[in-house]
């Protein structure tokens, strides 16, 4: 089972960037020079680990997808922790 709290960490600590470009002369696809915004695989890899995005060379999605799952989920528990500090 995904760590809730570790998954959450490695979501609030990866940057989301805007305006970068795959480099196809470093192996990247050729996609025209189109600008993209999202988190880079070398930063997923740095906080969520290399099953998430192996070699820091592309996102695996299927993992990528669990560690989002498992985030919101431990923040679904904060949340609700929240709601009834402040209903009491």
């Amino acid at each position: 089972k995904a760590s809730t709290k570790k998954a959450l960490n490695g979501i609030v600590s990866t940057p989301v960037k805007a305006g970068w470009k795959y480099d196809p002369a470093k192996g990247g696809p050729d996609d025209g020079g189109q600008p993209h915004d999202g988190p880079m695989a070398q930063d997923v890899r740095k906080h969520m680990g290399n099953k998430v995005a192996p070699g820091g060379k592309a996102i695996d999605v299927a993992s990528m997808n669990g560690q989002l799952m498992a985030g919101m989920q431990e923040l679904a528990k904060k949340v609700s922790k929240l709601e009834k500090k402040v209903a009491a």
